[in-house]
């Protein structure tokens, strides 16, 4: 929480702050995208249309 409100004050001040930031593949396997996504193609066949 405390990286989250350094940030926000960085943003506000317009200060850079690249090192406190993730980069999207980064942030997209912390919060698990990508594992959602896999887990989602298991079930498409099984969708119904209509």
């Amino acid at each position: 929480m405390k990286a989250m409100v350094e940030t926000l004050h960085l943003m506000k001040a317009g200060k850079p702050r690249g090192d406190m930031l993730m980069d999207w593949a980064q942030l997209r396997d912390r919060i698990g995208f990508d594992a959602y996504y896999e887990e989602s193609e298991r079930y498409a066949s099984s969708r119904r249309d209509g």
